[in-house]
């Protein structure tokens, strides 16, 4: 019969642990929560989206502005099912001051 001790079976648990914690859902254009980057190494992460469609977030480009973290506010519209709407497409738009 295995025994496994106390210390080996917290290291599992610890081990399982991180990997649930790493298995987060990545951001999409129906829940934009997350990190997206683009080709040129910029970062933008919106930490939140309210009821009212405001998007809380950050930016950090690595070019130009040294790396520095801006603050960024933005509004988040996505038509609700059943919608009239010749676009049913999520739309996304922010602004922030760099620099």
């Amino acid at each position: 019969m295995m025994c496994m001790s106390m210390r080996q079976y917290a290291a599992c648990v610890a081990l399982l642990g991180s990997c649930v914690s790493l298995a987060q859902a990545a951001p999409t254009c129906n829940n934009p929560v997350g990190e997206w980057k683009n080709q040129l190494g910029s970062t933008l992460t919106i930490t939140a989206v309210q009821t009212s469609g405001q998007l809380l977030g950050t930016y950090i480009s690595p070019s130009g502005t040294t790396g520095g973290v801006y603050p960024l506010v933005g509004w988040f519209a996505n038509p609700v099912a059943g919608s009239t709407a010749s676009s049913k497409l999520p739309a996304i738009t922010f602004f922030g001051a760099v620099g």
